[in-house]
């Protein structure tokens, strides 16, 4: 669970949408990805959705203070943790409203305990030293100490929390883009949170388990109809650890894979079979898959039609528009 506020949200993370906000955590899911990892992110809040192969869930509040996340995280509130269960969380908390208190944060703590008792679980908390400011917050820099130093008492009493230092660690660069990593006062620009993801990760490598490499195994099932003129894709899925990139190894000159998402596409001319291989690849093996398209005509349609869908798809949620690309 990333928990926060809008720098958890990941505001201005390089597009003024929010559907676009990723902040830290797609850069992280990416290396959690690539290192063998299957991770879930939870939380009530979504963004980043925009962005495919990435997971946007999450518990960033834009303008929350630390009061705020400790009101609703377990057993008042939206009761966060109730409604979305976490093994991890990774906090982030105090910018907004700062000033060197940390009570609300260890009432966060304490609801995160109450919830481990109620349910006989374990959550470990990853706790970050906040990022500062443009130009140096002495407060925020007093906050963050304040906040080790608790942690430190509460590690001795047998809690499992993990402090991470976003504030110098990070090496985050206080002026704004594109010679510095901020994009204001308060918010990372794109690539101050691939900095912070960074930290996140090098604490997660501390506590999970070590991935065995595994095979690389296609487990999807490929298109295997075209049409003349239309745009045909297949997005290729395999299992693996480290994670597959993938490969064509056979198929029409135009034909294109996208070697990370395995994302092949090409637009027939002519009619006729075609045989294509495309190869899962990681550093422990390989896994082939060879399958035959079967090119045909475009039917005639009638004049000004603006979609088209066929609806012959055999798998997957999207429906092909193989006129005008209007895929639904």
């Amino acid at each position: 669970m990333p928990l926060g506020d809008s720098i958890t949200a990941g505001k201005s993370s390089g597009v003024d949408d929010s559907d676009a906000w990723i902040g830290y955590r797609k850069d992280l899911w990416e290396s959690l990805n690539a290192a063998g990892y299957q991770v879930d992110f939870v939380g009530s809040q979504t963004n980043g959705q925009l962005y495919s192969g990435f997971d946007p869930n999450h518990e960033g509040h834009p303008g929350w203070t630390k009061a705020g996340i400790a009101d609703n995280i377990y057993d008042e509130g939206e009761q966060w943790l109730i409604n979305h269960p976490a093994d991890i969380i990774l906090l982030h908390i105090g910018t907004n409203g700062v000033n060197t208190s940390i009570t609300d944060v260890e009432k966060t703590l304490n609801e995160i305990d109450a919830f481990e008792q109620a349910n006989n679980t374990d959550v470990m908390v990853i706790l970050a030293r906040i990022i500062n400011r443009i130009g140096y917050s002495q407060v925020t820099a007093d906050f963050n100490d304040n906040l080790e130093a608790m942690t430190q008492a509460r590690v001795a009493n047998g809690d499992h929390v993990i402090i991470v230092d976003m504030e110098d660690g990070a090496g985050l660069i206080y002026s704004t883009q594109p010679t510095g990593d901020m994009w204001d006062n308060l918010h990372p620009y794109a690539t101050g949170y691939t900095k912070m993801a960074a930290v996140w990760y090098d604490a997660l490598a501390t506590i999970l388990p070590d991935c065995p490499p595994v095979v690389p195994s296609i487990t999807s099932s490929a298109k295997t109809e075209a049409t003349v003129g239309g745009l045909y894709s297949y997005d290729v899925e395999a299992t693996g650890s480290p994670v597959p990139t993938y490969t064509l190894t056979s198929g029409p000159a135009e034909m294109t894979i996208d070697e990370n998402s395995g994302l092949i596409e090409w637009t027939p001319t002519v009619s006729g079979t075609v045989e294509v291989t495309v190869e899962a690849v990681n550093s422990v093996g390989t896994d082939p898959q060879s399958f035959s398209i079967n090119v045909t005509e475009a039917s005639t349609c009638p004049s000004g039609l603006t979609a088209y869908w066929p609806l012959n798809e055999t798998s997957g949620t999207t429906f092909l528009d193989p006129m005008s690309s209007w895929h639904g």
